[in-house]
């Protein structure tokens, strides 16, 4: 077992609605065949971030049941996401349960994200209120 991986797993958290924090599910790599996950990485000195977090915690009430939602600190994970291919914040990105990444490029709003996820993932719609 691989200290560094387990630790980098622990210090990722959940983004539930209620504002409860889990730990991605071990063994999750971004390209790797899993669950499914919505997965936004940011920082704290980001005001982009900052302005996105609502919205993300929006949309994890709306659809969190059908696909789970991450928040990953760009900080505190520089090399990991950086094997992500990510270049700036935020960054959102859905995995398919295959192992292929979708990359939102999109507006930070609820719609925005809503839309690509049902493009995406269409029982999402019907999650959404």
């Amino acid at each position: 077992i691989n200290l560094n991986i387990i630790d980098f797993l622990n210090s990722i958290f959940f983004l539930a609605g209620q504002g409860m924090k889990k730990t991605l599910p071990p063994g999750f790599r971004i390209n790797g065949v899993g669950q499914a996950a919505l997965i936004v990485v940011g920082t704290e000195w980001c005001g982009h971030c900052a302005n996105a977090k609502p919205v993300i915690k929006q949309v994890d009430t709306a659809i969190g049941k059908v696909v789970p939602v991450y928040w990953v600190d760009g900080d505190k994970h520089a090399k990991k996401i950086q094997s992500w291919g990510v270049e700036g914040f935020p960054t959102v990105m859905y995995r398919t349960p295959e192992g292929k990444v979708y990359r939102y490029d999109g507006p930070m709003t609820f719609d925005g994200i809503t839309n690509f996820m049902c493009g995406l993932r269409p029982e999402v719609c019907t999650r959404i209120k």
